[in-house]
């Protein structure tokens, strides 16, 4: 991702709430802690946090603007909370016809 951004990374946030420098990553490696997230800035100062995926990757391409990003991680997320409820209800339906089905 750092190589194909059109921003220059600044930071990265790690799953357990630490940040490190994107220069400080090789000697880090302890294997313990996930990248979640960039920090990148623009040439003007403006800082972006986007989520290493593949979303992220077309924003740091420059492919997608900061707004289409957030609409389209925005649109992912519900979709999954969505086939939750979904995967939810179909299964309390499954349990109910069970539960009748053996009366």
């Amino acid at each position: 991702m750092k190589n194909q951004s059109m921003y220059k990374m600044m930071k990265l946030e790690l799953s357990d709430d630490s940040i490190i420098e994107p220069q400080n990553l090789e000697s880090f490696g302890d294997g313990r802690a996930l990248i979640t997230k960039a920090i990148f800035e623009d040439t003007e100062g403006k800082s972006y946090s986007v989520n290493i995926n593949h979303n992220g990757l077309r924003f740091a391409m420059g492919e997608l603007t900061y707004k289409e990003y957030r609409k389209m991680e925005k649109n992912e997320d519900l979709m999954a909370l969505g086939f939750l409820a979904l995967l939810i209800g179909l299964i309390i339906t499954i349990m109910y016809s069970l539960l009748l089905f053996l009366r």
